[in-house]
């Protein structure tokens, strides 16, 4: 689970990592470093108990993060950072449930995970990024969707999950959000 969410992290430039015990105070001043300001993911890793964070809820939602930076002063950054947690049973407080995407993981089908994908993703970043970016400007497929059966989340719903669903493989489908493996 850790690599994945580390390779994935490589492709927009590697990953910030935090505590749910952190300190608000002081992950802001992390997240307002210079090395920090260059990552867009945020790594909550082997979460090992319910996920009902205060800190974690607002930097979720604020549109800027702001605080103190280190040898400067108040210093603030636009909030574009995706934040990925890495749990084996995932217990999510009511707000984090709502803001969840879950996706569940099999075990690699060959060995050495890291040693092939992290090379792969190094070299082929740009063009992941590009081929995800024409995947947004694909038209959803929001072929059977009922308006009723979108949550508060419907523009994301309709902009990007939607667009995902020619790729899924034919076995798996959507469920409220979550691909379900094998449904």
């Amino acid at each position: 689970k850790t690599t994945t969410a580390l390779a994935l992290s490589m492709i927009v430039g590697g990953s910030i990592s935090f505590s749910l015990d952190e300190r608000e105070e002081d992950a802001r001043k992390r997240l307002l470093g210079d090395e920090a300001m260059l990552k867009r993911v945020m790594i909550i890793d082997n979460v090992k108990r319910k996920i009902d964070s205060e800190t974690l809820e607002r930097l979720v939602t604020e549109s800027t993060i702001d605080g103190h930076k280190m040898y400067h002063g108040y210093s603030s950054r636009p909030n574009r950072m995706t934040i990925m947690a890495t749990l084996n049973r995932p217990v999510l407080g009511k707000d984090a449930a709502q803001r969840a995407v879950i996706i569940k993981l099999g075990r690699p089908k060959f060995y050495d995970f890291h040693g092939i994908v992290m090379p792969m993703i190094k070299k082929n970043a740009a063009r992941l990024i590009w081929e995800g970016l024409e995947v947004l400007r694909r038209k959803p497929d929001t072929a059977g969707v009922k308006e009723e059966s979108y949550s508060r989340w419907k523009a994301w719903e309709k902009e990007v999950l939607y667009k995902l669903k020619p790729y899924l493989i034919e076995e798996n489908r959507l469920v409220d959000g979550v691909l379900m493996k094998g449904s």
